[in-house]
């Protein structure tokens, strides 16, 4: 979450989030602490809303490329080898696909809702209410940060607050993936996704190759 003047930022993990709250620090703006939602944390009266996004199929493979470098040892007797046995443990709703305490938790509500985790992350950190007690949708009254194109879209917010001349976002992280995200799905993963984050896709055209 990053407060600013007139906009509140809320951003789903794995959009852009470091860099977003080192440049948003830098120029004065608050950033509370990471991942808080929209319902159970409103925006002050008279704010815009502004919200990340990322294509599911990208997002995915940095999450899995993120929690592999924590060294956790979460997937120790759940025959883990690489991204695809991950996924799939994912779309069984298990909850050591994640491996942290609070994270697991997020799987578990995720469950009742039938929606992917890239789409469930969106719209709960994003939307008017609790996913698992109204029908998940993805909100309307919001301005979007595409994590494609993050540092294009925060310029764009910045010019639309009326704050200029500061630096470019900054890059603080780079990926140390050795190969296109794209490589690390098979077919039958690439079809899983489009099913389980549909309301993402549609809502945003996303595509596999895009």
């Amino acid at each position: 979450m990053i407060i600013g003047p007139g906009v509140t930022i809320y951003l789903p993990p794995k959009t852009g989030t470091t860099a977003l709250r080192a440049a948003a620090q830098a120029i004065g703006w608050r950033s509370p602490r990471h991942h808080m939602n929209r319902w159970e944390h409103p925006a002050p009266a008279g704010h815009r809303i502004v919200c990340a996004r990322r294509n599911p199929w990208s997002w995915y493979a940095s999450l899995y490329d993120w929690i592999s470098s924590q060294g956790t040892g979460c997937w120790r007797g759940f025959g883990v080898s690489g991204f695809r046995s991950w996924m799939r443990m994912l779309f069984q709703d298990h909850p050591a696909a994640i491996g942290f305490p609070e994270a697991q938790r997020v799987v578990g509500r995720m469950r009742a809702t039938g929606i992917g985790l890239a789409t469930y992350r969106v719209v709960q950190l994003c939307g008017h209410g609790d996913p698992q007690k109204m029908e998940p949708r993805i909100p309307e009254d919001v301005l979007w940060l595409r994590t494609e194109h993050l540092a294009e879209d925060w310029e764009a917010l910045l010019c639309l607050v009326g704050v200029r001349g500061v630096p470019p976002l900054p890059r603080l992280k780079t990926s140390t993936r050795e190969r296109d995200w794209r490589d690390y799905y098979d077919a039958d993963l690439r079809d899983r996704v489009a099913i389980k984050d549909q309301m993402l896709i549609e809502r945003f055209g996303y595509t596999f190759d895009g």
